[in-house]
């Protein structure tokens, strides 16, 4: 059995869940051969279209063919990014019958049809790129969807096609390091929030704001801003001038040093930031860091989200759709107050980290059992 793996950079520091699945396949399934292929460029970036990602996606996309032809794998797993790339892989891994597995995180094309609905002009051309979308996501073996919210728009696309939920995981799988929640003292009249990662446009920051504003008349607030870029922690400079909140900004911690950042500050809430027009489209990983470190969620976003998940179903954050009007707002900023609410959200999040630490890569890895069995009727 030979498998193509297919992702736009290979193993760094920053990318990890592709090398990790691999190792967990070959770890259950040892005869496996396995193929990595990936960009020529290896230096890992999350920002949007630079010319590094550019330059990878031309040699991809030109040079797949050739590759699948010429190695001819018995089956093929892609995880998009680049854009659109699962829907070339299974275009011409479906003219060489060979079976396709989309590993679907950040969801191009429907990304782009979302933001061409919204011009008249580019109406036709969304319309067109659905239809694509549809038509060859039919063609997949098997879709692996990172939250709820994915897997029910991949299911849409491809009501026929089994699809396989599972989020993503921290590097190296970090297990949970949870202090006692016992030992955890709120304050009254005081909410520390942090907020660890990178801040994009995909992140909702207006509603953000207004929660402060309900919140500054009644506590003082502190923010904690960890592993953010420039821009960020500008934007979030500026937010805590706006509602006269304190601010304490930190470089870029190691996994040790995040763990020993987190344990040491009096944090309330790890804050995960979504707008809703991005619902289904990608998935917010943040929320795994805080519950790993015994952190409860302050999630601002769609329902459906893992972070979501975590606060609507093991109760351990508290979960807000940014299209809240601000009387429900006040409401809830006088949830995040009481400090009975906060003991308990504490309480619950070992639980709710013990759920997500268990979906690692070898969990994938069984998951996707079937579809490496060279028995499989697929």
């Amino acid at each position: 059995m030979r498998v193509l793996f297919l992702f736009e950079f290979p193993e760094s520091v920053q990318e990890w869940l592709m090398p990790d699945l691999i190792r967990a396949v070959k770890h259950i399934h040892p005869s496996i051969k396995v193929d990595y292929f990936h960009g020529f460029l290896k230096s890992y970036t999350s920002t949007g279209l630079t010319w590094k990602r550019l330059l990878n996606m031309i040699y991809i996309y030109l040079r797949l063919p050739f590759h699948l032809i010429l190695n001819r794998p018995d089956r093929v797993l892609v995880r998009t990014t680049p854009p659109c790339i699962q829907l070339y892989t299974v275009f011409w891994c479906s003219l060489l019958r060979i079976p396709t597995i989309c590993w679907l995180m950040d969801y191009h094309p429907e990304i782009e049809i979302r933001h061409f609905k919204r011009h008249w002009f580019l109406k036709p051309l969304a319309s067109l790129l659905e239809v694509i979308d549809i038509w060859l996501s039919q063609k997949f073996t098997a879709i692996i969807a990172l939250d709820p919210a994915i897997a029910t728009l991949a299911q849409t696309r491809a009501p026929k096609v089994p699809v396989i939920i599972h989020p993503t995981w921290p590097q190296e799988n970090t297990s949970p390091n949870i202090p006692n929640p016992a030992l955890y003292k709120p304050q009254a009249r005081e909410v520390h929030i942090a907020y660890a990662g990178n801040l994009g446009k995909a992140h909702e920051t207006q509603a953000f704001k207004r929660l402060l504003k309900a919140l500054r008349p009644h506590a003082d607030i502190t923010l904690y801003i960890i592993n953010c870029p420039d821009s960020g922690k500008a934007l979030f400079q500026s937010i805590a001038e706006a509602v006269k909140a304190k601010i304490h900004i930190y470089p870029r911690q190691s996994k040790e040093g995040f763990h020993k950042l987190m344990h040491s500050l009096p944090i309330d809430f790890g804050l995960v930031l979504m707008k809703n027009f991005y619902a289904g489209l990608a998935s917010p990983s943040k929320f795994s860091g805080y519950l790993f470190t015994g952190i409860p969620l302050l999630y601002i976003g769609p329902p459906g989200s893992n972070g979501e998940v975590a606060c609507s179903q093991w109760k351990a954050g508290i979960a807000i759709d940014p299209a809240e009007n601000d009387d429900h707002l006040d409401a809830i900023a006088r949830k995040l107050l009481d400090l009975g609410t906060r003991r308990e959200l504490r309480h619950n999040v070992p639980k709710a980290a013990e759920h997500f630490s268990a979906q690692g890569p070898e969990a994938l890895a069984k998951k996707l059992h079937l579809y490496f069995d060279e028995q499989a009727a697929l």
